[in-house]
């Protein structure tokens, strides 16, 4: 019975650590998109307010005279540009996250019939094992 047990048991480690991995991979692959667009828009939103802090520099002295300057009103163009460069990659940031949720649980769905028939498999197998072994 111990030679049964054995392989059943090794079975059954096999099938949770399969899992446990590809839980593991679909939770990483999710944290990964969301930091990496995190990371565009912080890049993006840094470029805005360093182009806010030249206008406020630029201005700090002389008031409304200098907000009229090209160079100010093209800080303040950029800096909105940013902004907006953030918002227009919102919805495609927000659809690409959902495609990428839909596709983990269809694959997570998938991995859980392969577990149940992989589990199910190790019963039957064990159960086999040990009414041959009482049949010697």
């Amino acid at each position: 019975v111990d030679e049964c047990w054995v392989k059943f048991q090794y079975r059954v480690k096999k099938v949770e650590h399969d899992a446990q991995r590809a839980a593991m991979f679909s939770g990483d692959s999710h944290h990964k998109f969301l930091l990496g667009h995190m990371i565009v828009f912080r890049m993006h939103l840094n470029k805005s307010e360093d182009y806010l802090k030249r206008c406020d520099k630029a201005t700090r002295g002389c008031g409304y005279s200098c907000e009229a300057t090209p160079r100010v009103r093209r800080w303040r163009r950029l800096a909105l540009d940013e902004i907006h460069r953030v918002r227009e990659d919102m919805p495609f940031t927000r659809r690409s996250y959902r495609d990428l949720v839909s596709h983990a649980r269809r694959k997570l769905n998938h991995l859980r019939k392969q577990i149940i028939v992989r589990s199910r498999d190790a019963v039957e197998d064990y159960r086999y094992c040990i009414n041959r072994r009482r049949l010697r």
